[in-house]
């Protein structure tokens, strides 16, 4: 029988009840709201009281566990292993659920003393327990996670509340460990990625120079040695040119094809560059080239490199207009004479270049004379550096023009004497 009271109090229930005597009276009422309400001759009506305490552990015959967080008049307000909570009915939880006990634990539940938390693995004859793994509380972090099976005697072992949970596993994760349960197996977690990889997750790109017992040794653009923890590498994926960005310096892989500004990839599935430097000549042109498998982000050094041998030949990067610009020079006091000389050059360094393949090493030598004259004639107070110097001196060498030859050696004497 169902009665309907509302939302009464229990004397108001009772009292309704009361009045109903003169008929039949059932062994069992079960109000609206779920509470549940016996008769007896002896008692008479009596509300059911809650078999089991606030902080109690109880598991149902479905092995369903649960902690009691509050009682009601007619509820049980629990939370589950998993926490998240259920309010039962004090009738039901009384005839279906029992108070947990050490009997009731499985092999993989994970169960807690209060300061020590386990993955339980059996009970032993001695009434101590054998684990799994551990996580003592009280341990430093270093070394609070124990990836031994060991023999337990606990005091008071319960099921281990969610927060436990948490911290079990994530000192089972810092330590480089997962727990298989379906194997009912704890196992070392092996590395995704491997030394001389490029990771990233989007944003920064990490060269991997170390893998550790628990962790990646990364250098980034920024700064050197850097650390990534195995449970974190879900976060990453191995770098490829779709994660490139406008601006980007890359290299190849070799480390003596090249560095390049990244601008994109082209329809035909090469790069194109803002500039470049190809056997240690700096390239002011936007370029296409192939090689997309080949590249990879550049170390700190190589962008370092890159950024000098621009600065070189006169010019800067602007990250926000991804545009490279002539740097401003105050006006030359070269005399029109002079600005003849090297117009001249730089027309015969054309007229040689053709001469020679484009990947060839003179084609860049003469490429790197071109650059430097060219940032002669913007500068004011300049004095060639010993490696312009040696550029020339070496462009000497590789002329096969008598007039070519000729002039680069008068230009030569002429920069000595500054």
């Amino acid at each position: 029988m169902k009665i309907r009271i509302g939302h009464r109090t229990n004397g108001d229930i009772l009292a309704w009840l009361e009045k109903q005597g003169h008929q039949e009276k059932p062994q069992v009422y079960k109000t609206e709201d779920g509470e549940v309400i016996t008769y007896s001759e002896d008692e008479g009506y009596k509300v059911v009281e809650p078999k089991f305490k606030v902080g109690d552990w109880i598991v149902s015959g479905y092995n369903s566990v649960a902690y009691i967080e509050s009682i009601s008049e007619t509820k049980y307000n629990l939370q589950c292993k998993d926490g998240s909570h259920e309010k039962l009915s004090v009738d039901y939880i009384n005839r279906c659920w029992h108070l947990w006990t050490i009997q009731d634990a499985k092999d993989g539940d994970v169960l807690s003393d209060g300061t020590t938390i386990f993955i339980f693995k059996d009970l032993l004859s001695d009434g101590s327990v054998m684990s799994y793994c551990d996580y003592d509380t009280y341990s430093g972090e270093s070394d609070a996670f124990c990836p031994l099976s060991m023999n337990l005697m606990c005091s008071k072992i319960t099921p281990a509340a969610k927060e436990q949970r948490d911290i079990l596993f994530e000192g089972m994760a810092d330590a480089g460990y997962t727990f298989d349960f379906e194997k009912k197996e704890l196992k070392k977690i092996e590395p995704k990625f491997k030394v001389g990889d490029w990771i990233t997750d989007g944003y920064l790109h990490n060269k991997i120079t170390d893998v550790l017992e628990d962790r990646y040794i990364v250098d980034t653009k920024f700064v050197k040695r850097s650390a990534i923890l195995f449970n974190n590498e879900s976060r990453y994926h191995l770098w490829s040119i779709q994660d490139a960005k406008d601006g980007d310096v890359l290299a190849f892989k070799d480390g003596t094809s090249g560095i390049l500004l990244y601008k994109e990839c082209t329809e035909n599935f090469g790069v194109l560059s803002h500039c470049r430097i190809v056997r240690n000549s700096f390239i002011d042109k936007e370029e296409s080239g192939w090689g997309l498998t080949l590249l990879s982000p550049a170390t700190k050094e190589q962008r370092d490199l890159l950024f000098q041998k621009m600065k070189e030949a006169g010019y800067e990067w602007d990250a926000d207009k991804k545009e490279l610009r002539k740097i401003e020079q105050e006006s030359t006091e070269l005399s029109g004479k002079d600005e003849e000389i090297i117009d001249s050059i730089i027309s015969i360094c054309d007229r040689e270049q053709n001469n020679y393949k484009t990947l060839s090493s003179d084609y860049y030598r003469i490429e790197k004379l071109k650059n430097w004259l060219k940032y002669l004639q913007p500068q004011s107070h300049w004095k060639p550096s010993e490696e312009q110097m040696a550029a020339l001196s070496s462009a000497m060498g590789d002329s096969t023009s008598t007039h070519y030859s000729a002039t680069l050696h008068s230009l030569y004497n002429d920069l000595k004497k500054l």
